[in-house]
């Protein structure tokens, strides 16, 4: 191939302007995020079941669905959550698993369910975890009119206009109060008149219809037939007619119609001010940049059409993080390339030779992007960062061709022919370099769990980079070189001793031959005392070994993203208005807090099953806050001054969490299993109790919520069936009464309003009432409530959750910055075996993030030996040897001094992303040794002693080493050291490339030749045994044929 570009420039030249325009047209068309596409294997069915308490969803719903999907193949696990009226079957299958076709496997199993479901239920719906739902953009819409007014100006003007953008799938309102039409009735009059609730019901569905009524024909036209019957304004409610007796009564006569507004279901607030927040979502598969960009673009032209006195504020922007982390590596990528071409300089002194090396970076960049948007990745962060890990490697093939045409043409040879030469005999080094950098991250895309989801596209971002550097590095160096270097240095001047100038290249290169001298000193005394190495190098791999209690281990790095969220939960029954009591309380403390910058509260907001089925707590309420950019403390600094605080607030439970970027569960997880509730309550008690206990542990809690209390009516039938009345009309009577009920819609344009039928409120606060509610009959009798049915209280559990087909609990708690996930989990597993559970009940630690990082470091483990051997094996094959190979795989195992040298001095701990870099560093440091033996075995070839030709091969390959080592090393400091947001996830991967590196170089330029000398010590040993034998086996055959 490099004979191929030196006699075609030309050719070469032209593919080469075709890479970059190609590449850069698709580099324009991939997606940006901030994270990979990650298509979580999970798939849930909701189903409700109106007026069910959870023990009835869970027995007539949740196992019968439970049960007819436990066939299906794949499964991970099934979970599921009954709550009042609704029921939640969660699955999770396989990783790998086509989530389409599961899917369609489900519907066909509740197909065989549904018969078996009770006639009240609805159908079950069947739906995918799609984390693209988060909204990209998140508004509040605050002014001086009436929350309810901002409502309808938000219907009206910013909502429309967010819709229409390209890429937005919907745009959410919430706040305020629904228009309603609120019919509430005189229960004195009803019974005078002996009309029922159903009645008005009724009376209000059948005079309030429209539809087609078919047609006429007008010659050869059809005209349709259109019956309008639809109220068209509020007060015609009031003239629709009651049936009593023989005649019939205005509405109007037995009840008050009002167009009004609906209960106050949730509170919203913007720094303390009333607001309408508005969410926007976009579609699957858009480019969040791109949509968050044309939103925010919009809000100017969106706030000119707005009335005076209101405004229209961005609370969040999921695009910021991921503009900052992609701004932030190219900072990095620019500045790694300018250290890399200064270290490129340093050494060749030669500007031609420096560019000649470094313009391999960008066009392999280019290259890259295109095989990226071919094989459908996105530019993210975790892509961006297998970049900048191979930026410092994109230049090594580069710098070893150049280095070794450097020293053709110091030997005399021409530009042609010294870029033939030097080409020619570093090329099986140079490809097996590229070939054990590509093969060392085949693995990780094979690597199962969020784990491989994660960071396949990492190891498909540095393998696409690899080739591009390999290809451009044969086709471009050796062709520019033979074209566009006339000259080389004088590199006879850096050793004359003669220099008195003030050139910092050349001085540098004096110092550079003096230390390549002391090199040769040394390594001439290791290969003497290659005892003395092997034990010096064996004393610091003990003392490596003795800080490994000193390194953290995390599952993901966190990030400082300045956001994070209050979670508060009252006892079950707490009123909206209580709620939001302790609310304004903790929002106080809030606004005292330096750095904040904005903070968004719903109080009534809910979760788990009641936010999929779109119910509302009064309990419960959700405060986010924003910190301003470039603060001085820490997020978790914030947090745990606040947690301070606020937790001693009585009856309120209340969790605040950090915004960290990959969600990955609790740091504790703890499954507590059986099947009274009773018992599992006392043992979650227990259990949560210690949890809270143990050191660095926050947010513990248990998803056994307190019960609640309600009222039983008990329905005695055949007293019901002597007053003519069914179980239905209890409870449509007792509904109404207290909840009230929906007769009808009223359309108006494209609004549909709801028309509803209630009692007035005092009945609603008043318990009396209950006990002597009395329904009318359709024969005009008022019967007591308390005649037909009993009244009892209860408690009942707000959620049963399952897992598996059995009850089950969850603890779960975070960790706080004084706390280690390894530390704590194992004082979890001691708390568990030292308690004693029933007969039935058990508890595990399944499902957490523990299990999860657990998992996910084992099979990066058996990524990190499949790739070792892998690598042998490409070497073995390249080579043509067993035993080269074996030598230089000896490069691997010194840099785990470097990398836990690395994670103490920076406090980074060890992760997933530590473990990935630690595969990318596996493949670089093969390389250096790689350079070195190739040369050593050619000069042995050419017939030199085999000391001398170690020593001349390795101070000879000396300068290559380090200046691809320093290039890279450098290159990767700003990733390393920096900080921002973003940064965090990238820095141990940095970090441990940087460390591992850096000692490994220094190590292997003296273990790598002793441990060559020792090997071929062992051959030769073997091979004099070997010829002894067979002279002695002559010697005997000559005695036998003497004697003969």
């Amino acid at each position: 191939m490099s004979q191929f570009s030196i006699r075609r420039p030309v050719t070469v030249f032209m593919l080469i302007v075709a890479l970059l325009i190609g590449g850069g047209i698709f580099s324009l068309r991939l997606p940006v995020e901030q994270m990979p596409d990650m298509k979580l294997p999970i798939a849930m069915v909701v189903t409700s079941i109106p007026n069910s308490t959870p023990t009835e969803v869970e027995e007539l719903v949740t196992k019968p669905i439970e049960k007819g999907l436990s066939s299906i193949q794949d499964v991970d696990t099934i979970s599921s959550q009954s709550s009042e009226g609704t029921s939640m079957v969660m699955i999770q299958f396989n990783w790998g698993v086509d989530l389409n076709q599961a899917t369609l496997d489900m519907r066909d199993k509740l197909d065989g369910v549904r018969g078996s479901l009770p006639k009240a239920a609805n159908s079950p719906r069947v739906l995918k975890l799609d984390l693209n739902a988060t909204p990209v953009i998140n508004l509040a819409f605050t002014g001086d009119q009436d929350v309810n007014k901002l409502k309808s100006i938000a219907k009206d003007i910013i909502e429309p206009q967010l819709e229409r953008i390209s890429g937005v799938a919907s745009v959410g309102l919430s706040g305020g109060q629904e228009r309603l039409v609120r019919i509430t009735v005189d229960q004195a009059k009803l019974q005078s008149y002996g009309i029922t609730l159903d009645q008005i019901s009724q009376a209000l569905a059948a005079n309030n219809v429209a539809g087609s009524a078919g047609s006429v024909d007008r010659g050869n036209t059809e005209i349709q037939i259109r019956v309008q019957g639809e109220y068209q304004a509020v007060s015609e409610m009031g003239e629709t007619p009651i049936t009593v007796g023989k005649g019939s009564v205005k509405l109007k006569d037995v009840a008050t119609i009002e167009d009004s507004l609906d209960d106050v279901t949730t509170i919203s607030t913007y720094n303390g001010k009333p607001s309408i927040n508005i969410s926007v979502t976009k579609a699957t598969g858009g480019n969040t940049l791109a949509i968050a960009n044309s939103v925010k673009e919009s809000l100017d032209s969106i706030r000119k059409n707005l009335p005076t006195g209101t405004q229209l504020e961005m609370v969040t922007d999921a695009s910021k993080p991921i503009s900052d982390s992609v701004h932030s590596l190219i900072e990095h990528a620019v500045l790694g390339l300018i250290i890399a071409a200064i270290v490129l300089l340093l050494f060749l002194n030669s500007a031609r030779s420096t560019i000649i090396a470094t313009i391999v970076i960008p066009i392999s960049f280019v290259a890259t992007f295109m095989m990226m948007y071919f094989t459908g990745q996105t530019i993210n962060i975790i892509s961006l960062s297998g970049l900048l890990l191979g930026l410092g490697s994109f230049v090594d093939f580069a710098v070893v061709i150049i280095e070794n045409i450097f020293r053709q043409r110091h030997e005399g040879k021409s530009m042609l022919q010294g870029a033939i030469d030097g080409s020619k005999q570093v090329g099986n080094a140079v490809m097996a370099s590229a070939l054990a950098q590509i093969v060392v991250f085949l693995p990780v895309v094979f690597v199962d769990g969020i784990a491989g989801v994660l960071f396949k596209p990492l190891a498909l971002t540095v393998i696409f980079s690899h080739i591009a550097a390999l290809l451009v590095s044969l086709l471009i160096v050796p062709m520019l070189s033979s074209r566009w270097l006339p000259t080389v240095p004088d590199e006879s001047i850096y050793s004359s001793g003669t220099y008195k100038g003030i050139n910092p290249i050349i001085w540098f290169n004096i110092a550079f031959e003096k230390f390549k001298g002391g090199y040769r000193r040394v390594l001439k005394w290791g290969i003497n005392h290659r005892k003395s190495v092997l034990a010096i190098t064996l004393l610091m791999f003990v003392a490596a070994t003795a800080l490994i209690p000193m390194v953290k281990t995390e599952f993901f790095p966190e990030t400082d993203e300045g956001e994070f969220s209050v979670s508060v939960t009252m006892p079950n029954g707490t009123m909206l208005e209580e709620t939001e009591k302790v609310v304004q309380g903790i929002e106080k403390e809030i606004l005292k807090i330096p750095e904040l910058d904005k903070m968004s509260v719903t109080v009534g907001s809910g979760g788990g099953v009641s936010s999929i089925s779109g119910s509302t707590s009064a309990n419960a309420a959700q405060v986010n806050v924003t910190l301003k950019d470039g603060h001085t403390r820490p997020t978790d600094a914030v947090v745990n001054e606040l947690r301070k605080k606020v937790e001693n607030i009585p009856d309120a439970e209340i969790i605040i969490q950090s915004s960290s970027g990959i969600s990955s569960g609790s740091a504790v997880n703890i499954n507590l299993k059986g099947d009274d509730v009773e018992v599992l309550r006392e043992l979650s008690d227990n259990l949560l109790a210690e949890v809270k206990n143990i050191p660095g542990v926050v947010n513990a809690k248990s998803t056994l919520n307190s019960t609640r209390e309600e009222y039983e009516i008990t329905i005695n039938r055949e007293l019901a069936s002597r007053y003519g009345l069914s179980a239905s009309q209890v409870l449509s009577a007792v509904s109404t009464s207290f909840n009230g009920s929906v007769a009808t819609s009223y359309r108006t344009g494209e609004d549909q309003i709801d028309v509803k039928i209630s009692l007035p409120n005092e009945y609603r606060h008043d318990l009396a009432y209950l006990q002597t509610l009395r329904i009318t009959t359709a024969q005009g009798i008022d019967v007591p409530l308390s005649s037909v049915s009993s009244i009892d209280k209860r408690e009942v559990p707000e959620t049963i959750t399952r897992e598996n087909q059995t009850r089950q609990v969850q603890i779960t708690a975070d960790i706080d910055g004084t706390g280690d996930i390894l530390t704590v989990n194992q004082k979890i597993d001691a708390l568990l075996k030292g308690t004693h559970f029933p007969e039935g009940y058990s508890a595990d630690t399944g499902g957490g993030q523990n299990e999860q990082m657990m998992e996910s470091f084992t099979n990066l483990a058996v990524a990190i030996l499949l790739s070792v051997v892998l690598i042998y094996m490409v070497m073995a094959g390249q080579f043509e040897s067993l035993l080269t190979p074996f030598v230089i795989m000896f490069s691997v195992p010194p840099t785990l001094i470097g990398v836990l040298i690395g994670l103490v001095v920076t406090g980074a701990s060890l992760s997933v992303s530590a473990l990935t870099g630690y595969i990318m560093l596996v493949g670089l440091v093969v390389n250096n040794a790689i350079v070195m033996i190739d040369f050593i075995i050619q000069l042995r070839e050419e017939g030199q002693d085999r000391d001398e030709a170690i020593i001349h091969g390795a101070s000879e390959r000396l300068r290559p080493i380090l200046m691809t080592t320093l290039a890279t090393v450098l290159a990767l400091l700003p990733m390393a050291f920096a900080t921002g947001n973003g940064n965090e996830t990238q820095a141990p991967m940095a970090v441990v490339v940087v460390f591992g590196l850096s000692f490994s170089a220094l190590i292997t330029l003296i273990l790598i030749p002793v441990i060559y000398v020792i090997m071929d010590n062992s051959i030769q040993k073997r091979k004099e045994r070997k010829l002894k034998r067979q002279l002695k086996k002559e010697a005997k055959l000559q005695q036998k044929s003497v004697h003969i």
